[in-house]
């Protein structure tokens, strides 16, 4: 398994990996600067969050980090937000790393275990699962509590086709009972999405995480931003990630249908085929058994030939 995870890694420096790298950064910028929510002083939503979680899907971690990183900050000082672009450099080559970490290493410790028998991968892919459901529901559930009490109000604007200006205002236990909404709504598709499930926990576990805390953390800590100001962008960013996640999934399932990248099963059969060329360690050399002192065929009698000769001669 260590093998495999080193491959993961060393092959973001091949040619293929930094096609991958520069092509999905430059497609995160686009999608994150064209079309978007200006939220009233405190950032925007934008449909970039999909393309970072196609980079990690199909790239790995750190085509999806580098990708993330550095195409979000470059959207933000473009689109006038470089106050929020060491954050976004930050929390996105993050969450582009985490989610291609995650669904890597499932599937790797997934192939060890059917390496033993399909009764312990299921068994294995359930567990996965569950621990990922827990890691998600907890953090949003505790985020989502401390602001049982607060009142969030505050506006956007949406400038994609006319400039709209809209306003809103609810208490802060509407939080709570998103979280417990979605912590359900998370069960659910883990289980209707099986073999796919692990891939939307790990787009999920890597953005929810991260982006909406660590944006809030980011305005009440170093922007100074007053609590109920920063909590505006929180439902907004809980929009992208799932959005992100809802559109990447398919995209991925259908490239690989198409052949495009491989499937786990594809990688399995391909790692098995390659054992079975590989002769064993330190038997490449090695005559079979029984063979070591035989002439080749057509040897023998030519041998023969010349012991006769010579007692003829002789």
């Amino acid at each position: 398994m260590k093998k495999e995870i080193n491959y993961e890694f060393n092959e973001v420096f091949s040619l293929k990996g930094f096609g991958l790298t520069v092509t999905f950064t430059a497609l995160v910028f686009i999608s994150t600067s064209i079309f978007y929510l200006a939220l009233t002083s405190t950032g925007f939503f934008n449909f970039g969050e999909m393309f970072i979680y196609l980079a990690a899907l199909i790239g790995g971690p750190i085509v999806g980090g580098i990708a993330g990183g550095l195409g979000a900050s470059l959207a933000d000082v473009a689109l006038g937000y470089g106050i929020y672009a060491p954050a976004t450099a930050v929390l996105k080559f993050l969450e582009g790393f985490i989610v291609g970490f995650l669904y890597r290493l499932t599937r790797i410790l997934y192939r060890s275990a059917r390496k033993k028998s399909e009764k312990d991968a299921a068994i294995y892919i359930k567990i996965v699962k569950f621990v990922l459901v827990g890691i998600i529901a907890s953090a949003m559930i505790i985020f989502a509590s401390f602001f049982v009490t607060r009142t969030i109000s505050g506006g956007f604007g949406i400038y994609i086709i006319v400039e709209k200006a809209i306003s809103f205002s609810f208490p802060g236990y509407v939080l709570l009972i998103i979280a417990i909404v979605l912590s359900i709504l998370l069960v659910i598709v883990s289980i209707l999405l099986k073999e796919k499930g692990e891939m939307a926990l790990s787009c999920i576990a890597g953005g929810i995480v991260l982006i909406p805390i660590g944006y809030f953390l980011y305005q009440i800590t170093i922007l100074q931003v007053p609590v109920a100001g920063a909590m505006i962008e929180i439902p907004f960013n809980i929009a992208q990630v799932i959005f992100g996640t809802a559109f990447a999934i398919p995209i991925v399932s259908y490239l690989e249908d198409l052949g495009i990248i491989p499937s786990s099963e594809e990688e399995q059969k391909e790692q098995v085929e390659s054992r079975e060329d590989q002769p064993l360690e330190g038997q490449e050399d090695q005559p079979l058994e029984g063979q070591e002192d035989q002439p080749l065929e057509g040897q023998e009698d030519e041998e023969m030939k010349k012991e006769t000769k010579q007692e003829q001669a002789t």
